[in-house]
């Protein structure tokens, strides 16, 4: 059975996806500022913001909502009074799918130019769970802030580009 796409703007997205077997990518510091650097600039891209992330050794964790875009402005003839034919382009939704393809994608074009890998690092797959409920917002927001703590991991792992927290933005949602 195939399962139906859901755009769902209302609540936040909590998102893993893993390396590949054996692939500890992110232990080396620059690998994680590019995939810090992805991150941000796919989420600009596809109008998603930034929660939370947490780079581990061999997956990533990320809390991100999905931004409603602006709806360009209809004058009264009909037309597009709106700046350019591009923000009507970019005035789009984007699944989760989406998302993480492009920061798989992007990730892996960006490390073949710099480090000449010729395997994308991540697995095809990954989770994602809508996060409904406020209890269950704060039992993941510990859980990706204390990952590195419980995984026994240097103090780096908790600073940027390891891990990303957006306070204002999440107590906006409670």
């Amino acid at each position: 059975m195939t399962q139906r796409r859901i755009y769902q703007t209302q609540y936040p997205y909590f998102v893993t996806f893993n390396t590949r077997r054996g692939f500890c990518t992110f232990d080396n510091v620059t690998c994680a500022k590019i995939l810090s650097d992805v991150i941000f600039q796919t989420c600009r891209i596809k109008n998603f913001q930034i929660l939370i992330y947490q780079i581990m050794p061999d997956h990533v964790h990320m809390l991100i909502c999905n931004i409603v875009p602006a709806h360009p402005a209809v004058g009264a003839r009909g037309g597009n009074t709106g700046p350019t034919a591009g923000t009507a382009a970019r005035a789009r939704f984007y699944t989760i799918s989406q998302l993480v393809h492009g920061i798989k994608s992007y990730y892996y074009t960006t490390a073949y130019k710099k480090f000449k890998i010729t395997l994308s690092p991540f697995q095809s797959r990954f989770n994602s769970r809508v996060v409904n409920d406020s209890e269950y917002l704060k039992r993941i927001i510990r859980y990706v802030e204390y990952n590195p703590i419980k995984a026994c991991l240097p103090l780096h792992y908790r600073h940027h580009p390891y891990q990303f927290i957006n306070w204002e933005a999440i107590h906006r949602l409670f």
